[in-house]
């Protein structure tokens, strides 16, 4: 597995993600449309406090890394495009609210700059293992075409 995520890299992702988005229903959404397994969404208890549901939704994550790594990197790399706070604006003390969030996200992406290659990394090394079974396979057909009896 590449390098671990950083606990100061994983503070940062809850904290931004319980600032930029105040209601849980924005919450949700952009999380469903983060994650790749929605089974970690339903395993949460969305009456708790926004923050909690953060919490134990990002240590699940991060306490299996091994599974969700890509996960926890889009989430922080989704998270750290956030520039509009406009919808922040328009709630009470929405001012703060909103220098609060940019606040976390610019934390955020000073923690994002170590891993933001690991994806494509990973990408990479798929691709090239996939053209390495394309030439064993390829190998493997001229192999057959050239046995005499056309069956090895």
């Amino acid at each position: 597995m590449p390098k671990k995520i950083a606990p100061a890299a994983i503070q940062a992702l809850k904290e931004a993600l319980t600032l930029v988005y105040w209601y849980k229903s924005e919450l949700r959404s952009f999380l469903s449309q983060c994650l790749s397994d929605s089974q970690v969404l339903s395993r949460l208890n969305w009456d708790d406090y926004k923050r909690n549901i953060v919490v134990t939704l990002v240590d699940h994550l991060a306490k299996n890394e091994e599974i969700y790594q890509l996960d926890l990197i889009r989430l922080m790399s989704e998270v750290c495009q956030v520039s509009d706070f406009s919808h922040l604006k328009k709630l009470e003390e929405g001012a703060k609210k909103a220098k609060d969030a940019e606040s976390a996200i610019k934390a955020l992406r000073a923690q994002l700059k170590g891993y933001q290659d690991i994806e494509q990394e990973q990408k990479r090394a798929e691709e090239r293992r996939k053209q390495a079974h394309e030439r064993l396979m390829k190998v493997y057909r001229s192999h057959l075409s050239f046995s005499p009896t056309g069956i090895l």
